[in-house]
């Protein structure tokens, strides 16, 4: 998939307000890499911390896991790895850190490079970054299932 083919996130089950990506922009055959802006309209953002507001980390690593997913999804909607009548669950995360944080209006972009992908499971090392810089990492896992 390239950048100006489909965006990728129609192959997620997730919708608005827990829709964390807002295009797929590369999907290859090991990594894939999203983008989500974190609007100040975000109504998390109202108690996380309404003084200082920041995505909280729970999101950020879902918005990673979104990427991962759609990534795969895109491209092996076949049947290779995951079944049409299925989705991706998030199944577990190891090695997860946040090293920056994420404000308002801070565009987050995803990377997720494929571990291993087979028999209804992926397992992804995925990172986030906001201009460059590493704002969260982690190495997740994703499994299979009748939606």
């Amino acid at each position: 998939m390239g950048k100006d083919t489909v965006n990728g996130i129609d192959v997620l089950p997730h919708r608005e307000p827990f829709l964390f990506l807002d295009r797929v922009v590369e999907a290859g055959e090991k990594s894939s890499v999203g983008t989500v802006t974190f609007g100040p309209e975000r109504d998390f953002f109202r108690g996380h911390f309404p003084e200082y507001p920041i995505v909280p980390g729970v999101i950020l690593l879902e918005a990673m896991a979104q990427s991962a997913a759609a990534g795969v999804l895109a491209l092996h909607r076949d049947g290779a790895i995951v079944d049409k009548s299925e989705i991706m669950l998030f199944a577990g995360a190891d090695n997860v850190r946040f090293r920056r944080q994420v404000r308002p209006g801070d565009t987050f972009t995803t990377h997720a490079q494929v571990l291993k992908v087979g028999h209804g499971m992926g397992k992804f090392h995925v990172r986030g970054e906001v201009g460059g810089e590493i704002a969260a990492e982690a190495d997740i896992f994703c499994v299979a299932r009748k939606g």
